[in-house]
């Protein structure tokens, strides 16, 4: 009796073996089955829509992931997504990580709140006890159509700190008193000036006046012939104000040239020799800009950094890596008045207020802010 009560046993699990096994290879060839037939094409397509093969459609802009509206700080691990992609799109996934290993696709929807903290505890406690002073985040995100297609992945980042710097909380500042306009007085210098070139001889008799009656070179005449002795004199000057004139372009000796280092120069003393401030549409630099986005303002940046001798790469509408890269060399060379107000030790490559208040003083803006 008992040895037919262990056979049944073994009957039984033998059974229940096979089944499972059945169940595994119907299902192996089913996901083998299908997969060769989404690989093969139109070969093997009919019946199934063209969009099973397509990728989410980009909306106008393209696939963008923001945090708090693109603000530069937070206080607060918990920040709000503000998440853009196309009409075809169903779900997506988000991350802290590039690899995403620990995210799960969920229903698309535009805005969300997220953590910053999401496993990055270790970072967020040293941030609480003050081991760290601030530390920029990083979230990712991708989006998928009903087909589990998915898009390029997309990020965006924002610096973490308990005290956001006053530039950042404009809603906060007290009322400022509206700043008095300076007079303003128009260009000095128009036009390039060369040794041996075909000059415009009042432009050179404008030079050689200021050079004589504001720079104290006396025996410079008039003639509107820019001659030797304007010539040296005008590399007096340059090597006098190497810091305005020389040093944006990497050079250590004056050229002699006027050009727009040296006009610029010139124009300013000029002015402030009447009185006035030099005349500029203010603030020449007007948008918030960063790494991989497209406007026309990012060709303006593009043009001033490579007047300062910091930008190298094509002039265009895109900022992409070298501009990013220079902007950061821009933040290094005048920390004091760009990355200290803020509580920064280390660029950050975001052209925003800080930044461009800095390269609207050096384009003659009096500033506002």
């Amino acid at each position: 009796m008992r040895k037919k009560l262990i056979l049944l046993l073994v009957l039984v699990f033998l059974l229940s073996f096979l089944i499972v096994i059945d169940k595994f290879f119907k299902k192996k060839i089913f996901i083998i089955s299908s997969t060769e037939y989404l690989l093969e094409g139109e070969e093997k397509s009919e019946g199934l829509p063209p969009e099973v093969f397509s990728p989410p459609l980009p909306p106008e802009g393209g696939f963008r992931v923001l945090i708090n509206d693109d603000a530069l700080f937070t206080n607060t691990p918990l920040v709000i997504l503000s998440l853009f992609s196309g009409p075809n799109t169903v779900k997506m996934a988000i991350s802290n990580f590039s690899d995403f290993h620990d995210a799960e696709q969920e229903p698309y929807i535009s805005r969300k709140e997220w953590d910053l903290c999401k496993g990055q505890e270790e970072i967020c406690r040293k941030l609480q006890i003050g081991e760290l002073t601030s530390y920029e985040f990083r979230v990712y995100a991708k989006f998928y159509t009903q087909w589990g297609r998915s898009s390029e992945v997309v990020s965006d980042s924002i610096i973490y700190k308990k005290e956001i710097p006053i530039e950042e909380k404009p809603s906060e500042r007290a009322p400022e008193k509206p700043a008095e306009k300076p007079k303003t007085c128009l260009p000095y210098l128009t036009k390039s000036i060369r040794f041996g070139a075909k000059n415009d001889p009042e432009e050179v008799k404008k030079l050689q006046a200021f050079l004589r009656d504001y720079e104290g070179f006396k025996e410079i005449k008039e003639t509107g012939i820019y001659d030797k002795t304007t010539f040296a004199a005008v590399i007096i000057f340059q090597v006098r104000y190497a810091k305005e004139i020389l040093l944006p372009l990497k050079l250590t000796e004056g050229t002699g040239h006027v050009y727009k280092t040296t006009a610029q120069k010139i124009n300013e003393l000029y002015c402030q020799k009447q009185g006035l401030v030099l005349k500029i549409s203010c603030p020449y630099f007007v948008k918030n800009l960063k790494l991989g986005m497209k406007d026309p303002e990012v060709k303006k940046v593009k043009e001033f950094l490579k007047e300062q001798g910091l930008f190298e790469g094509i002039i265009d509408n895109n900022f992409d890596q070298t501009l990013f890269e220079a902007v950061k060399k821009f933040q290094s060379q005048y920390s004091k008045e760009i990355l200290a107000p803020l509580k920064i030790n280390q660029p950050t490559g975001y052209w925003y207020a800080a930044t461009r208040k800095k390269a609207d003083q050096l384009k003659g803006c009096y500033s506002k802010r």
